[in-house]
């Protein structure tokens, strides 16, 4: 049989543990640092097995998320089969057995054996380049995306308490124009204090809109500032709104240079056009379908790709 190391994978370190067949330990279960010397180290141990048995090892570990992919890199680039296994796969298989042993070496161990059963099959996809590059900046694109919400909900309750009325009144709340004439006269004291017609230019210099629409609008926020009753805000809710609205441009600027990012890395992926053309997928999603499922040759039924 071909000899095959289990690997635990945690942050910054590993276990490992060599077996050359079924129930057949080469030495014992070894730790080592994620540096270069430690995995060099680690290489010449795998090649001494290989001296030995005459075979190239098979290396099992976990998809740990990211702590892994380090790893993963090395060992593939030096020719070496790597089998991520979704980590419900030796979970389900440790719960089998009687004696519950949760120890790394254990585990390291454990991911070796599994390697000797036909039933288990890696869930491993393979991804291009491509679509390597187009998974990490979907993650990103969410992870801003629930940034930028939180920041929209805490900006929504500072402005509840400086500027109650100003919400709806150029339409969309988080729009440049919005923000950016709402960090110019972020109080109404601050658009009493001005002048409808510097308002009106603040606006139309802001948007492509018609001087009319501009004026109109620069009423509403005058009329909205006369109305508002609010308590004295003081400096401090001027400055954390402030902040908030350059915040949020930031996020929004992250975003806009991410979708371009996204919709580039896609348009090169086959399958992309095809998944915008049905109803219900959007670019975005057809971006993350095609980065999250990586070869859709890996799977060898529609119902896999369905779980």
């Amino acid at each position: 049989m071909k000899p095959v190391i289990g690997i635990d994978v945690s942050k910054g370190e590993s276990e490992g543990d060599i077996l050359l067949e079924r129930n057949k330990p080469y030495e014992k279960a070894f730790r080592f640092q994620h540096t270069h010397d430690d995995i060099s180290r680690l290489i010449v141990k795998l090649e001494e097995v290989e001296e030995l048995v005459g075979v190239k090892l098979a290396v099992v570990l976990e998809s740990t998320g990211h702590y892994h992919l380090g790893l993963v890199s090395t060992l593939q680039k030096h020719g070496y089969e790597v089998i991520a296994l979704n980590p419900l796969i030796p979970q389900r298989a440790r719960k089998s057995k009687l004696r519950k042993v949760k120890t790394d070496s254990e585990d390291a161990k454990h991911l070796a054996e599994l390697y000797y059963k036909d039933e288990l099959k890696p869930s491993l996809t393979k991804r291009s380049k491509e679509q390597e590059e187009l998974r990490f900046l979907s993650r990103q694109h969410q992870m801003i995306t629930h940034a930028y919400v939180q920041a929209q909900l805490n900006f929504q309750s500072i402005l509840d308490q400086v500027f109650p009325l100003y919400t709806d009144i150029l339409g969309q709340l988080f729009s440049v124009t919005a923000l950016e004439v709402l960090k110019r006269y972020p109080t109404p004291e601050h658009v009493l204090n001005a002048l409808q017609e510097e308002i009106k230019d603040s606006i139309a210099s802001r948007c492509n809109r018609s001087d009319s629409w501009a004026s109109t609008k620069a009423a509403a926020i005058v009329q909205a500032a006369k109305n508002s009753l609010v308590i004295e805000p003081n400096p401090s809710q001027i400055i954390a709104l402030r902040l908030m609205i350059n915040l949020l441009m930031e996020y929004q600027s992250h975003l806009a240079n991410l979708e371009e990012e996204i919709r580039m890395k896609s348009s090169c992926i086959p399958g992309y056009d095809l998944l915008c053309s049905i109803p219900g997928i959007g670019p975005k999603l057809a971006a993350t379908i095609l980065a999250e499922i990586g070869d859709i040759s890996s799977f060898d039924h529609s119902k896999k790709i369905a779980r």
